[in-house]
């Protein structure tokens, strides 16, 4: 009660003593400035960030880590803002909501919104706030505010104003690490959906990081269902682009399956299944190990989806037509010509 009169102050060091008329003036001004909704929000966007950066474990599939991205959404304005990004093409995403209204954060809505075509693909981790999380996060911006108002006039300052200024600097930066636990707890009370299911939080255990990299693990077998464990050197990517198989990493036979014994018997002629005209290399022999390997490799992590840069197979093709797995013509303008084919 007398700490929240700015009678007394309390430091690491002496514990709690009476507070001089200088630093009751200082707690006074400190106190007489305003902190927003907005400017709250604002801090669990940072705090979350701050989350997101300190966790190292990464969540795995078969042994291969998996970097994470996500999102920030808020009551007071702020959509899907990225703020964490990876170059990975493989990745997993969070959709974090920081939601103050109740109505926003009803369980049957997310239900139903986290299997829609944009949010299939996400985890979406919903947090609405609490009265201790509010008062602690004003303290800490006001606290913010007085510290940045003073610290550049450091050198003019009175003795009494230095003191009351270093002893500022020392409760913003415990204020820090208070709300960031706070933020944490937020999400920790919230809710996950994914694809129409609500999984529970204490099934991964407690704290944040620990909720985050179980929940990750636990939808990516989902996400990548054509998932393959395996990693090719460039030098055993160019073996594909040589007139002759021979030599050629048994990898890429092992992922042709059932096609393997075929490929060791002259190859197959393409013609009538949908390959295009002009495609034919070795007999046929080459382009079927390549039809096969586009069905395995065709998706991330090893593949890009129908889209940009869409992996192997565009390397072969003379034109952008990807025989899909049952052998199908599939047009896809956006593939890159002979010659600029690459892993993803």
């Amino acid at each position: 009660k007398l700490d929240s009169l700015n009678l007394v102050s309390r430091s690491d060091k002496r514990g709690y003593r009476i507070q001089s008329s200088a630093e009751q003036e200082w707690a006074r001004e400190r106190d007489s400035s305003s902190a927003s909704n907005q400017q709250i929000a604002e801090l669990v966007k940072e705090k979350l960030k701050g989350l997101l950066g300190s966790g190292s474990d990464r969540p795995k599939l078969k042994g291969r880590a998996f970097p994470l991205a996500a999102l920030y959404s808020d009551s007071r304005g702020v959509r899907e803002e990225r703020i964490q990004s990876s170059n990975d093409s493989a990745i997993l995403w969070f959709d974090f909501h920081y939601l103050t209204n109740q109505e926003e954060r009803r369980e049957e809505n997310w239900l139903k919104e986290s299997d829609t075509l944009s949010r299939r693909e996400r985890v979406v981790w919903i947090s609405g706030p609490t009265s201790g999380f509010e008062n602690k996060a004003r303290e800490l911006l006001r606290s913010r505010s007085i510290v940045g108002r003073y610290a550049p006039r450091l050198a003019s300052l009175t003795e009494a104003k230095k003191a009351a200024l270093h002893h500022e600097q020392s409760r913003r930066d415990l204020l820090d690490d208070q709300v960031r636990g706070l933020v944490a707890d937020l999400f920790l009370e919230g809710a996950l959906f994914f694809r129409a299911r609500k999984p529970q939080l204490q099934r991964y255990g407690p704290g944040f990081a620990a909720v985050l990299k179980g929940a990750a693990e636990d939808v990516l077998p989902e996400l990548y269902q054509h998932f393959v464990d395996l990693a090719i050197t460039d030098g055993e990517l160019r073996q594909l682009l040589q007139p002759s198989l021979v030599g050629t990493s048994s990898k890429f036979f092992n992922l042709a399956g059932p096609a393997r014994a075929r490929l060791g018997q002259g190859g197959l002629d393409l013609q009538g299944r949908g390959a295009h005209p002009h495609s034919r290399i070795s007999g046929g022999r080459k382009r079927s190990l390549w039809i096969h390997l586009d069905c395995s490799l065709w998706r991330p992590p090893l593949g890009l989806r129908p889209g940009p840069g869409a992996g192997l197979c565009a390397g072969v093709a003379a034109r952008p037509v990807v025989p899909d797995c049952a052998g199908q013509r599939r047009q896809n303008h956006l593939l890159p010509r002979p010659g600029r084919a690459g892993l993803v």
